[in-house]
């Protein structure tokens, strides 16, 4: 069967004659048939050559998709991550709104070791002695006291952590890849949570240091212990702090004296607890301890058999991170979180971003439509010139195979034979003679019928008219092909440095190098390095020479000769040791610190889905280091200002004994009194001129004793005596006389050569290191300061960064972009368009085949009407034609007939009638399709506008919100470029502490004394409130100040512009987040300390907590003393609570008259000075009766003067009875300015030069009109020979149906 219809095709094949005409005869048949053979085999050749060509050609195309799903753009941005643009709705994001994050901290913080009943049934409630705190059992209340106070503190980080992190915007114009956001996300969160360990961590080690370094006494007695010189040393019966000694290490030693945790048990053996250690304070031993004993139920029977409670150890199988030999210091290193578990929904993100639309482009072989309308245009053209080719060629051959020669050009030929220079020009005339009457003869309408001179010249005028028409319109189509520019998108692959330099100078707008790598280290291209003073590796400082100077301890010196009042130079080798420890620790610290924060920066990954520009790479680079450089410092100086808070102007014992002369009085009774000294204003011949006094209480921070160098054991008179006077300062703690100390002396020799003869006078058991003044040739900053004001530079000289190309050059390295694309707008390929130039002649052919004729009858017909119009019947003709004109065009169109031929037969033209009504329905639907589909596709057209002003951006952006970009000049722009006033309107009238002075405070005279033991309870308690509540107040000024001031310093980075509406949202938040962390990280700073001063159970000279009692001796020197707990007692409540184990506790404040108790409103008696003021309200404050009654108590003729007004409670935000601890978590804000935020600023700061914007159109009317005339003809050409065809094999699968339908 298959080989008939093999058959029955060639013999039609062979049989085909499309050449035939009205004149055709057996003489030219051969001639036919051999030109149609030669024409469909030369028009398929040229068809697949065609088709192969055009479907290899790499073309772009335009893709749009609306209201994409987030399945959809992740389908999309994997196949095509180099061109797909979804412009988000809204173009800021935070990350609460798509990321979900949750911890599991470390097992023991939700253990019952850490809850108050466990804290309290560990306290024995035992008079505390230095031999009884060899128990290890002793402090372990403590010691979870602390670890409690340290899961507090984690939780409190984490919870902060959620809310900076949640409230952080991800701003993303456009969607971008999951990938990306999930990088982003967790880096983000990453940063705030080294942030939160960091800090905290390394401000417990400060407090840590600087309790240490500042000599403060544990009411626990593991530091110092109060006791009575020996005889030897002193006459006088004064008791002193003396520091204790373990082995071979003393507490003097700033960096303790950890040992392993000892107990007898009941057996009176000596037993180790396993991984506990204890130290000269409870929280460093806390801290270099393990939990190993509380895993273990044996450990935990032995060590706390005498409690009668059933105890549940830790689980070693549910720690996911730490095992039970971490030590505590480790756990909270890690905010003692032991588990993370983060889930980023990317579909919540894409929900957010809400994109409208998609659009993408992409160059591809194989374009369908392209392949259709490049074959089916040329198939017009190419069939015309290929009929007239194979006619050529088939005469050619029938020639030369018949050696048929034209009779009348014999004799010609013959004569031209004789002289070949006539021959040639001859052929040449003659070739010429036959094209011109080729061209003068050329008819392409030729008809078959009615071949009369008048139609052949007619048919003839309407060819050259045809031949003008398609010349000129093929010119106008040829331009148009040409001039028309498109999008190309071009790839370079693997580009080195120098070709990505290349192309952003040529490309800089449209240019896109994606990164392998889209998260890379800071460490990998920024280098910054931080050099200290010299002081910090010098000799000063240098181990040798500590460990030397801590081998004297100061209480073996010889007694000063009036403790009391004739102090008027001290002994610098009562200080020597704790000024250098004090210095090494400040450099120590200064290098932690900037060690701590290098890691966290260094290690804060640089998210880029591609390469930036080197200028906006370089100048981001420089904004991030110089901020991470000011928050560096900042972060140093805000924990000095703490520091200074707690040791500085807090009343604490210290081991040097500088602040206080204790006595014991009659009742065994220890009571202190605050040291005074004699101020020097001038030294004239080693006699010191005075200026006044000072006591170590109301001025804890600036009183001071002339520190003298002594070369003589005895303090003979002025005998090699060197007075360091406006050097340095021995102050009221190590750290006040420290602060106050210069620094110029540590380049002169001489003071070195005179501190080494003064110590060598005491310390014989080993040689002085030969220590070196500092270098002068080495250039500082600083000039003969104080130390308060170097360290309020952090000591820091200088910073180095590396250059401006090493960092380009090693990013783009550790970027590794595969390749680089860039948008070009150019014309199209040639070889396109000559397609597209065939493709339209083609149609213009066709067309100009139908519209010439058509207009050519048009005028003829009125031309031989107005000719013969005489001859004509008159009007009534003209009447009934234009009756019978519908009939007429029913008619016409019912006979319609484009596959006429010769034959008269009816069925032949029935026949041929149905191919005329196929062919039309056909036609028309399939180019109605083309065209739709032309109509329909939207092209993505992208536009650069120069930038001249705001008014012109927002203009741009009223029309083309959707998708627009305006690249900053610069990117990182300071926030006090465009945000001026942002500052506090107005803090607490509380904080004007003249108020509360006028108020209370009693007159100067008064004040100098320190306190009695028979003075009453207001004078002890109310100038330290009054002090404590000021240093506070100031500390949240300055912290708030400074803050504002790293914050306006700070840098916005923004590669592209921000509209007006995302710019105000964006700052708004900013600055929401910002105050909100101002406060929080104050309030847990301030709460941080008060868990570190419980923990250490520092012992206040004032305090309500700790009293100190002497056990009686025959012999003084003998006499011990014990700290004992002081229970509080809340008479009203009939309720008692204490400090030792509970850091809230507190009673009310109460006065005793005749009529009996009268409670102060608000005022209540705390642990010690600050928690009194922090658990205290200002009720009483606002109140005048409250407050005349606390003027009531004060002795007469000790009240100031003048005249005085209660708070107003019409200018506060606060409630009345809100406590000084809430208004401190709020920093004693009550309002902030009315900051200003300027677009406009923010618009000139970021310098826009030009603006980039996309819209998408559909084809205009050229296009489509190009698209026409590409697939009119030739889709008619090719319905026209199909439609037989396709009608013959439908009749016949229908008669086959019929035919089975019958059977």
């Amino acid at each position: 069967m298959i080989r008939n219809l093999v058959k029955r095709i060639w013999k039609k094949f062979l049989e085909l004659n499309l050449y035939k005409k009205h004149s055709s005869n057996e003489h030219t048949l051969a001639k036919e048939l051999l030109s149609t053979r030669i024409y469909l085999i030369g028009l398929i050749v040229c068809l697949s050559i065609i088709t192969i060509t055009v479907a290899l050609i790499v073309r772009p195309v335009d893709k749009i998709v609306y209201k994409p799903s987030h399945e959809k753009f992740s389908q999309l941005i994997r196949k095509y991550p180099n061109t797909l643009r979804c412009p988000c709705s809204k173009s800021s994001t935070n990350y609460a709104k798509f990321v979900t994050t949750n911890v599991s901290f470390h097992q023991v913080c939700s253990s019952e070791f850490i809850q108050q009943t466990w804290i309290e049934k560990l306290f024995t409630n035992e008079n505390i002695s230095m031999k009884s705190i060899d128990d290890a059992r002793i402090t372990l209340s403590f010691f979870w006291q602390t670890i409690a106070g340290l899961c507090i503190a984690s939780n409190k980080s984490w919870s902060d952590v959620l809310a900076n992190f949640g409230t952080t915007s991800l701003i993303t114009p456009t969607a971008i890849a999951e990938e990306i956001i999930q990088a982003k996300a967790e880096n983000a969160l990453q940063n705030q949570m080294n942030l939160s360990r960091t800090i905290p961590t390394r401000n417990l080690v400060t407090f840590q240091r600087m309790a240490r370094g500042n000599q403060v006494v544990s009411a626990l007695q593991t530091n110092f212990y109060l006791r009575y010189p020996p005889a030897h040393l002193s006459s006088l019966e004064f008791p002193k702090m003396t520091a204790r000694t373990f082995g071979n290490c003393t507490c003097l030693n700033i960096e303790g004296c950890p040992r392993s945790a000892t107990f007898n048990d009941s057996y009176g053996h000596l037993v180790n607890v396993p991984g506990m250690i204890v130290d000269c304070l409870v929280v460093d031993g806390t801290l270099a301890s393990t939990l190993e004993c509380y895993y273990n139920q044996s450990c935990i029977s032995v060590l706390h058999g005498q409690l009668s409670m059933n105890i549940k150890p830790l689980s070693n199988t549910s720690n996911k991170k730490f095992s039970m030999y971490s030590t505590v210091q480790l756990i909270f290193n890690k905010s003692m979180i032991d588990e993370t578990i983060t889930e980023i929904r990317f579909d919540k993100y894409f929900s957010e971003c809400n994109c409208p639309f998609c659009s993408y482009s992409y160059r591809r072989r194989f374009d369908i439509f392209f392949i259709f309308t490049a074959v089916t245009g040329s198939i017009g053209i190419l069939s015309f010139i290929i009929r007239h080719i194979a006619s050529f060629v088939a005469t050619k051959i029938l020639r030369r195979k018949n050696r048929i020669l034209p009779m009348e050009n014999v004799s010609t030929i013959t004569s031209m034979e004789q002289n070949r220079k006539q021959r040639i020009q001859l052929r040449i005339q003659l070739l010429l003679n036959k094209l011109w009457q080729a061209i003068i003869s050329l008819n392409l309408f030729e008809k078959q019928t009615h071949r009369t001179p008048t139609n052949i010249y007619r048919e003839q005028l309407l060819t050259r008219f045809f031949i003008l028409f398609i010349v000129i319109l093929s010119i106008a189509a040829g331009v148009y092909t040409i001039v028309v520019e498109e999008n190309q998108v071009i790839t370079k692959l693997d580009p080195s440095l120098d070709t990505y330099k290349q192309l952003y100078n040529n490309y800089p707008t449209t240019l896109y190098c994606p990164c392998s790598e889209i998260s890379i280290p800071n460490n990998v291209f920024l280098n910054v390095t931080f050099v200290l003073h010299q002081v910090c590796s010098s000799d000063l400082v240098s181990l040798e020479w500590l460990h030397y100077l801590r081998s004297f301890d100061p209480i073996h010196l010889p007694p000063d000769s009036d403790p009391f009042y004739a102090v008027y130079v001290e002994d610098f080798r009562k200080m020597g040791a704790s000024y250098f420890q004090l210095l090494a620790a400040f450099c120590s610290l200064a290098k932690t610190n900037i060690a701590d924060a290098q890691h966290v920066f260094m290690n804060t990954t640089f998210i880029n889905d591609r390469v930036p520009s080197e200028s906006s790479f370089t100048e981001q680079t420089e904004a991030m280091m110089t901020s991470f450089i000011r928050t560096t410092s900042y972060d140093f100086i805000q924990t000095f200002n703490w520091t200074k808070l707690i040791f500085l102007h807090s009343p604490l014992y210290n081991g040097l004994n500088t602040n206080v002369v204790i006595y014991k009085i009659n009742d065994d009774q220890v009571f202190p009194y605050f040291h005074l000294h004699i101020l020097a204003s001038s030294v004239l011949d080693d006699s010191l001129s005075y200026k006044g006094d000072c006591t170590c209480g109301p001025d804890p921070a600036t009183c001071y004793a002339i520190p003298a160098l002594y070369e003589n054991t005895s303090y003979v008179g002025k005998i090699n005596r060197h007075l360091l006077f406006e050097v340095l300062y021995l102050g009221c703690s190590p750290l006040s006389g420290f602060l106050m100390s210069r620094m110029g002396w540590w380049y002169n020799i001489t003071y070195m050569d005179y501190i080494q003869a003064t110590y060598s006078m005491v310390i014989d058991t080993r040689l002085s290191p030969n220590i070196k003044p500092l270098n002068e040739s080495i250039s500082t900053r600083f000039g003969d300061i104080n130390m308060t004001h170097l360290l309020g530079e952090m000591l820091l000289e200088k910073t180095i960064n590396n250059t401006h190309f090493d960092r380009f050059y090693n990013f783009y390295n550790a970027c590794k972009p595969s390749f680089c694309s860039y948008t070009v707008v150019q014309r199209r390929d040639y070889i396109v368009i000559i397609f597209l130039l065939i493709s339209i002649c083609s149609g213009l052919n066709q067309g100009l085949r139908l519209l010439v004729p058509l207009i050519g009858k048009i005028i003829f017909i009125c031309y031989d009407w107005k000719r013969n119009r005489n001859t004509q019947r008159g009007s009534s003709s003209i009447g009934v034609r234009f009756k019978n004109f519908p009939h007429i065009i029913y008619d016409k169109i019912k006979n319609f007939n484009i596959y006429e031929t010769e034959s008269t037969d009816n069925t032949h033209i029935r026949q041929q009638q149905i191919y005329t009504r196929v062919y039309l329905f056909l036609y028309i639907i399939l180019l109605s399709i083309v065209l739709f589909y032309t109509i329909l596709i939207e092209r993505r057209i992208s536009k650069t506008h120069v930038l001249h002003s705001i008014d012109e951006y927002e203009k741009l952006l009223s029309v083309y919100s959707d998708d627009i970009s305006c690249p900053c000049t610069y990117t990182s722009i300071s926030y006090d470029e465009f945000i001026t006033e942002l500052q506090v309107n107005s803090f607490h009238e509380v904080c004007d502490i003249n108020r509360l002075r006028t108020m209370l405070t009693k007159n100067v005279q008064a004040d100098t004394l320190p306190p009695r033991p028979n003075d009453d309870e207001y004078s002890r308690w109310v100038n330290p409130f009054i002090e404590s509540l000021e240093q506070l107040c100031s500390l949240a000024q300055d912290n708030v100040n400074k803050n504002i001031h790293v914050f306006l310093a700070s840098t916005l980075f923004t590669n592209q512009l921000m509209s007006r509406t995302l710019f105000d949202t964006e700052m708004d938040e900013t600055l929401s987040h910002f105050k909100n962390k101002t406060k929080t990280t104050f309030a847990h700073m301030l709460d941080f300390i008060r868990s570190t001063i419980q923990g250490n159970a520092l012992l206040y000279i004032n305090a309500d907590a700790w009293s100190l009692v002497a056990v009686g001796a025959i012999d003084i020197h003998n006499t011990n003393f014990l700290s004992v707990p002081v229970t509080l007692h809340n008479t009203q409540e009939n309720t008692s609570c204490s400090c030792v184990t509970l850091r809230t506790c507190r009673i009310p404040r109460l006065k005793q008259y005749e009529d009996g108790l009268f409670p102060f409103d608000g005022l209540v008696i705390g642990c010690h000075q600050l928690e009194t003021l922090l658990f205290s309200s200002l009720a009483c404050f606002y109140s005048l009766e409250c407050t005349n009654y606390l003027r009531a108590v004060i002795p007469v003729g000790s009240l100031l003067t003048e005249s005085f007004h209660v708070l107003n409670t019409l200018t506060t935000r606060f409630s009345v009875n809100d406590t000084v601890e809430m208004i401190a978590y709020e920093m004693f804000i009550e309002s902030w300015s009315n900051h200003s935020i300027s677009y406009e600023r923010y618009f000139n700061s970021c310098s826009p030069t030009y603006c980039t914007y996309t819209y998408y159109q559909k084809s205009d009317p050229l296009e489509i009109l190009t698209t026409f005339l590409s697939v009119y003809g030739s889709l008619s050409i090719v319905v026209y020979f199909i439609v037989p065809y396709l009608v013959k094999i439908i009749k016949k699968i229908l008669i086959c149906f019929r035919i089975t339908q019958q059977q």
